[in-house]
C-alpha cells in the first residue's frame, strides 16, 4: 500500500516541489521503474514468506530442516566475523530441546539408535550361534579340522564306545542293550523255563529252577 501511494504521489508531488520544468519523462519513467521494483521485491517477500508457512504446516520435517540449514549459515557468517559458532549452536541445540520433546523427535530418533544397536547385538548373537554349531557339528580347532572324540569321557556304561561326527555308538557287551548299553537284556522274559521252573536271569544268560522231579536246563 505505501509503494502503490508512492506510485501514486510521486508524480505530483515532485513537480510542485522542484517545478515542473525540472521534472523530465525521463526521470518520471525512471521514478516508475524503481516504483515497480520496489513493489515486485514486496510481492516476492511475500510470497516466500507466505511458502514458508505452507512448508511449515504440509511439511514440518522439512521446514525444521530448513530452519536449521538457515540457522547454521548464519551462525557460520557469524563465525566468520567473531568465533561464536559453537555458542550459537549450543544455546540453539538447548533452545530446540522442549520443542523437539513435545514432538517426539528425541524420543523417536532414540528408539532409532536402540534398534540399531540391538540389531548389531543379535547379528553379534548369530555369529556366536552359527560358529557353536560348527563346533557342535563334531569339529574344533582354528580350522575346524580336528574331529571331537565324543567317547571321551565314554558314555557307554557295558560295551565299547565307537565315535563318528558329531555322535558316538556304543557296541554293547553280551547281555546288554541301549543307547548307552545301560540296560541289562532280561533273558526269563520269554519265560524259557518249562514244568512251572522258576527262572533266574543271568548277564547273558539264565538259570531255571526246577520243580522237584524235573531236571536240566529249560526242564
Amino acid at each position: 500500500m505505501f509503494f502503490c501511494l508512492a506510485d501514486y504521489l510521486i508524480p505530483i508531488l515532485v513537480p510542485r516541489i522542484f517545478g515542473s520544468n525540472k521534472w523530465t519523462t525521463e526521470q518520471q519513467q525512471s521514478s516508475h521503474e524503481i516504483c515497480s521494483n520496489l513493489v515486485k521485491t514486496r510481492r516476492r517477500a511475500v510470497g516466500w514468506w507466505k511458502r514458508l508457512f505452507t512448508l511449515k504446516e504440509e511439511k514440518p520435517k522439512m521446514y525444521f530442516m530448513t530452519e536449521i540449514v538457515s540457522l547454521a549459515a548464519v551462525a557460520w557468517v557469524g563465525q566468520q566475523v567473531h568465533n561464536l559458532l559453537l555458542t550459537y549452536l549450543i544455546v540453539t541445540s538447548l533452545l530446540l530441546l522442549p520443542g523437539l520433546n513435545r514432538h517426539g523427535i528425541i524420543s523417536k530418533y532414540i528408539g532409532m539408535a536402540k534398534r540399531e544397536i540391538n540389531k548389531l547385538f543379535k547379528r553379534k548373537e548369530m555369529k556366536n550361534e552359527i560358529l557353536d554349531k560348527i563346533i557342535s557339528k563334531g569339529f574344533t580347532g582354528v580350522l575346524c579340522e580336528e574331529n571331537i572324540d565324543n567317547c571321551d569321557p565314554d558314555p557307554c556304561h557295558h560295551g565299547q564306545c565307537q565315535d563318528g561326527i558329531d555322535s558316538y555308538t556304543c557296541i554293547c557287551s553280551p547281555g546288554y542293550m541301549g543307547t548307552i548299553c545301560s540296560d541289562q537284556v532280561d533273558e526269563c522274559y520269554s519265560n524259557p523255563c518249562l514244568n512251572d521252573g522258576r527262572c533266574i536271569d543271568l548277564v547273558n544268560g539264565y538259570q531255571c529252577n526246577c520243580q522237584p522231579g524235573t531236571s536240566g536246563q529249560s526242564l
